[in-house]
């Protein structure tokens, strides 16, 4: 298919219009559920994993995080 500008101009405007529309529907879930509030991570976040005691010893690590399905967490010493 030879390059014609006009097909390139058409499919970028609309690929454009196909991005507003997404972010307009994000922004429009996000605000319905409350996740636009500035602070809404530190109101949802694991409290079991923030609490600490008082006196409570110090930890080598504060908090394990995994994004693999927590198979890093297996790689971890246990001793």
């Amino acid at each position: 298919i030879p390059y014609r500008r006009h097909l390139r101009e058409v499919f970028g405007d609309t690929f454009e219009i196909y991005l507003r529309i997404t972010r307009s529907v994000h922004l429009k879930i996000y605000k319905a559920l409350g996740w636009n509030e500035e602070n809404w991570r530190v109101k949802n976040a694991c409290h079991a994993c923030c609490y600490k005691l008082e006196n409570e010893p110090e930890l080598r690590f504060g908090r394990l995080i995994a994004m693999d399905g927590n198979n890093s967490l297996k790689r971890i010493a246990t001793t």
